[in-house]
């Protein structure tokens, strides 16, 4: 399969599916599953061709502000998560991979009976680099024009000071999940006996769910601390709650219907990232790390007419 005017010999079908297989899986595979489903002769090495020109030109995609205007706001309030993962580069060994995620509260779907929500469509992106790169890259994902914008993110300052300086209508969420994380990582340090130990962070969490952080942090203190390090981490897991405070009003923001925890954002970072950058053997280039991540985020954002528009025009 050669080039034709910078561009692939080959059908704008061919080269989506390509680009899809590429995403998906080692190319070596995604060229054995066309050969034995459609019987389509291309080798590992053109569909690794196919999907970096592509997953480059996603990656352009993104820095054109695609948001919707409205006149009016819309009645829906959005969520916006940021995590990150690592994954094994050639050059620097693990380096962090930042990823974004936003949806509508329209697409959160509460299945009681089931112990588990659906969310039935989101928007992401990746970025292999600096935050604030990674930011002028999610702001472009956030709808400047909702209701209500809540952020659910763990406790880097860089975040709240981005949110803090960019929008007005925000409602600012500590994941429950990094708050009761550093809670356990405390009472682990103070208590021998396990159960104590389960007794006590179990008492704490349903304060915390009762808006009662400052009871916590009251308990926090009048455990006995002895050693250099059970004092380091009573220190660190008070100003980390204080600094926190109006971000861990979990009864009220659970009154209110929404999402306390950063769970969307986790099963991105495996559905996003770890399915394809992390399986067995890969150690990535930076730059075909982030084409490969750029189709990723297309894909799994149901953006597959925009690649294909995109192959369109190309061929």
């Amino acid at each position: 399969m050669t080039k034709v005017n910078g561009h692939f010999s080959a059908s704008a079908y061919l080269q989506n599916l390509c680009c899809y297989e590429g995403a998906k899986e080692v190319f070596e595979a995604g060229s054995a599953t066309l050969a034995l489903m459609l019987g389509i002769d291309v080798t590992g090495k053109q569909i690794e061709r196919i999907s970096h020109f592509y997953g480059e030109e996603m990656g352009k995609e993104v820095v054109c502000d695609t948001r919707t205007e409205a006149s009016n706001p819309p009645e829906e309030t959005y969520y916006a998560m940021m995590d990150g993962a690592m994954i094994l580069t050639r050059t620097e060994q693990w380096k962090e991979v930042k990823l974004g995620r936003c949806f509508s509260s329209l697409d959160h779907v509460q299945r009681p009976k089931h112990k588990q929500n659906l969310i039935l469509g989101s928007q992401y992106v990746g970025h292999i680099g600096t935050h604030t790169d990674f930011l002028e890259k999610f702001d472009r994902l956030i709808q400047p024009h909702a209701k209500e914008t809540v952020f659910i993110c763990d406790g880097a300052p860089w975040i709240w000071n981005w949110v803090n300086d960019h929008y007005l209508r925000n409602t600012q969420i500590l994941d429950y999940f990094h708050a009761k994380e550093h809670l356990c990582e405390f009472a682990e340090c103070c208590f021998a006996d396990m159960q104590e130990k389960q007794k006590w962070v179990s008492q704490q969490e349903d304060i915390l769910l009762k808006d009662g952080v400052k009871e916590v942090i009251n308990n926090i203190l009048q455990l006995p601390v002895t050693t250099d390090a059970q004092q380091k981490k009573q220190k660190t897991l008070v100003k980390y709650y204080q600094t926190n405070l109006k971000r861990m009003r979990y009864g009220t923001f659970r009154k209110r219907g929404l999402l306390i925890g950063s769970g969307p954002i986790e099963s991105a970072n495996r559905t996003v990232i770890q399915h394809r950058l992390k399986l067995s053997g890969q150690r990535w280039t930076l730059t075909g790390a982030q084409q490969i991540l750029n189709l990723r985020a297309t894909f799994c954002s149901k953006q597959q007419q925009k690649l294909l528009n995109c192959i369109k025009m190309a061929a």
